[in-house]
C-alpha cells in the first residue's frame, strides 16, 4: 500500500513540476524532470519493487529524505528565477533620466548608484560629496555614467 501511495505522489509532483515549467520555465528542462518522475510513478505501479524489508525501509527514508532536501531547493530556484525574469532590461539608456536611486558607496564626486534595478556608475554634477544610502535624481549621462544631484 505504501508503495502505491508513494507512486501516486511522485505522480503528482511530476505533474506540479510540469505546470511550473509551462508556466516559468525556459528550455523545458523542467518538463524533462516531470516527465522522469511521471514515467517513474507509473513503473513502480506496474512493478513494484520486493527488496527485503530492511533495504525497502532504508530506500524508503532515502527517498523521503531527498525529496525533503531537493523539493524546497527547486522551489528556491524556481523563485528566483521567475524574479530574474521579472526584471526589466534598460536598452534605452535616456530613459534613465528623471529616474531616482539610492547611493550604494560615497560619491565624491564618483561612486556607485544603484537605480532601477541595477548598480550604476555615477558622479555628482557639481562634484560635491553625497554620503551612501542617500537619495539622488539621475540628471544626465556620460557615455556608460550617470550624473546625479542629491534629491531634495
Amino acid at each position: 500500500m505504501q508503495i502505491e501511495v508513494a507512486a501516486f505522489m511522485l505522480f503528482i509532483l511530476g505533474v506540479v513540476f510540469m505546470l511550473l515549467e509551462a508556466k516559468v520555465g525556459h528550455g523545458g528542462l523542467g518538463a524533462l524532470g516531470a516527465a522522469l518522475m511521471i514515467i517513474t510513478s507509473f513503473i513502480i505501479l506496474l512493478f513494484p519493487p520486493t527488496f527485503p524489508g530492511e533495504i525497502h525501509q532504508i530506500l524508503i527514508l532515502l527517498t523521503f529524505g531527498l525529496d525533503v532536501i531537493l523539493i524546497p531547493l527547486i522551489a528556491f530556484i524556481i523563485y528566483k528565477a521567475t524574479k530574474v525574469r521579472e526584471l526589466k532590461k534598460i536598452h534605452d539608456l535616456q530613459a534613465l533620466i528623471g529616474k531616482t536611486g539610492i547611493t550604494k558607496t560615497r560619491l565624491s564626486p564618483r561612486g556607485i548608484v544603484y537605480a532601477e534595478g541595477e548598480d550604476w556608475t555615477a558622479k555628482t554634477r557639481n562634484g560635491s560629496e553625497i554620503p551612501p544610502k542617500t537619495k539622488v535624481k539621475i540628471v544626465g549621462l556620460e557615455k556608460l555614467t550617470l550624473i546625479v544631484e542629491k534629491e531634495e
